[in-house]
């Protein structure tokens, strides 16, 4: 393809080549490479190889789903991964976003909003790439890098989070123990309005109580605020080192020196 730019690069899995093709050549009228992948076990060498800038998964792929490729994907990136789905199953829909996905399309979506959908995500993502918030940086002792969009646990080791995971956490630490809605949280998240019965900010808390609680079955840092969302009480406290146990000294002999 002529003239393409590597750094705008969408893969598209899907095993329907006429879907991939007609949508493929949508994307880039409007200014995207797109590159279609019809093996699902060729996505990682073709990420290593073209570095997309975003993912659009097909749910439905025979014996490998998309699911299957998500997780895959989320072992070793935090790219932004769109799930593009023919039937509409809100647990396949919840499976995804708990497995990392950033957006779910229904494949019947007119080519505009998908575009629009894609640009959605992909705004968040650079919006963070380039964001500073340094009020949002300390908490105890973990440290929240929101320019650098990186989570640091009290021992230095990183707390590995997806994009829409670490975006949630920026929305409820910056509420400095102000209570968001679901509302609030789905825009902020996924740039659009909370529909009654969405669960995917629900998955997404879920998802994150178990990276951050000690107990992720008595939350006390992300607590539910009864008929009014979420609130965010901060971190943990680092847990105190275990003490180091000596073993008792050892007496000394007195040695005495005969002089005669």
């Amino acid at each position: 393809m002529n003239g393409m730019n590597m750094a705008d690069t969408i893969l598209l899995i899907d095993d329907d080549p006429a879907f991939g093709e007609e949508l493929a050549a949508f994307l880039e009228d409007h200014g995207f490479t797109c590159e279609c992948v019809v093996r699902p076990d060729k996505v990682l060498a073709m990420m290593a190889e073209l570095q997309p800038i975003l993912l659009l998964i097909d749910q439905r792929l025979g014996a490998i789903s998309g699911t299957d490729v998500l997780r895959a994907v989320r072992g070793v990136s935090d790219v932004p991964c769109v799930i593009l789905t023919g039937i509409n199953d809100p647990v396949d829909r919840i499976l995804g976003l708990e497995l990392g996905a950033d957006d779910y399309i229904h494949k019947t979506a007119m080519p505009r909003e998908i575009l629009a959908r894609i640009r959605a995500v992909l705004r968040r993502t650079r919006t963070f790439a380039t964001a500073a918030a340094p009020a949002a940086r300390e908490q105890a002792a973990w440290d929240l890098r929101v320019a650098e969009h990186e989570l640091y646990r009290p021992d230095g080791s990183p707390c590995r989070l997806t994009f829409a995971e670490f975006t949630l956490l920026r929305a409820l630490v910056e509420a400095r123990g102000e209570p968001l809605s679901r509302d609030i949280l789905t825009e902020a998240v996924f740039d659009r309005p909370y529909r009654p019965g969405d669960r995917a900010i629900d998955s997404l808390i879920v998802r994150l109580r178990r990276r951050l609680e000690p107990d992720p079955e008595q939350p006390i840092v992300i607590k539910s605020a009864r008929q009014q969302g979420y609130l965010f009480t901060g971190f943990a406290p680092a847990p105190s080192p275990e003490p180091t146990i000596l073993p008792p000294p050892v007496p000394h002999k007195t040695e005495h020196i005969s002089t005669t």
